[in-house]
């Protein structure tokens, strides 16, 4: 019914398609709002670059960052182009609203990452000390969402639930930020 009898897609399946998907495509690259303000948040969640750092792994982990690119890509943008307005939603998080806290466990294996603003949670995942040298990063559902691992160097690759290395920080990052 699709397919013309040499298996190609009929003309007009591809003209409706096109036209149905127009709205969505247009206008594509806009103001990224949703994305700028995970990244606000991020920025503002401590005064501390590894703190920082580690919420951004966080987000990248549990996809808080990619969310944010799809609700952009597919709903913002395009209402921006066809309104030809720019959607501000809303200043960002103010800093001292917004806490990080890390809630050890008694047996000293587990910590608990909780993000909150204003006494609502945004985020919490959960830091398991499986060795020395290895953490889990495991979702609210208990999922392995990630691990942060140390190396013999003193650096530290953190890494998603397949085991893709999506950042190293070296030894001299993480002194720094300890310092600070």
């Amino acid at each position: 019914m699709f397919r013309t009898r040499n298996g190609r897609i009929r003309p007009w399946i591809i003209l409706i398609l096109l036209v149905g998907i127009a709205p969505v495509l247009t206008g594509c690259y806009g103001n990224f709002q949703a994305t700028k303000a995970v990244y606000k948040f991020n920025g503002d969640v401590s005064d501390q670059k590894l703190v920082r750092s580690i919420v951004m792994w966080v987000f990248l982990i549990v996809p808080v960052y990619k969310l944010g690119a799809v609700v952009d890509i597919l709903v913002l943008n395009p209402i921006e182009y066809w309104k030809g307005t720019k959607i501000d939603i809303g200043s960002g998080p103010d800093a001292k609203s917004t806490t990080v806290a890390l809630e050890p466990s008694v047996n000293g294996r587990e910590t608990v990452m909780t993000v909150s603003r204003d006494g609502a949670v945004l985020a919490k995942s959960t830091l398991v000390r499986t060795s020395d040298s290895e953490i889990e990063v495991r979702d609210t559902d208990g999922r392995l969402a990630g691990k942060m691992l140390r190396a013999p160097d003193g650096s530290l690759r953190v890494t998603d639930a397949s085991g893709l290395t999506l950042r190293t920080i070296t030894a001299t990052e993480l002194a720094s930020a300890r310092v600070q």
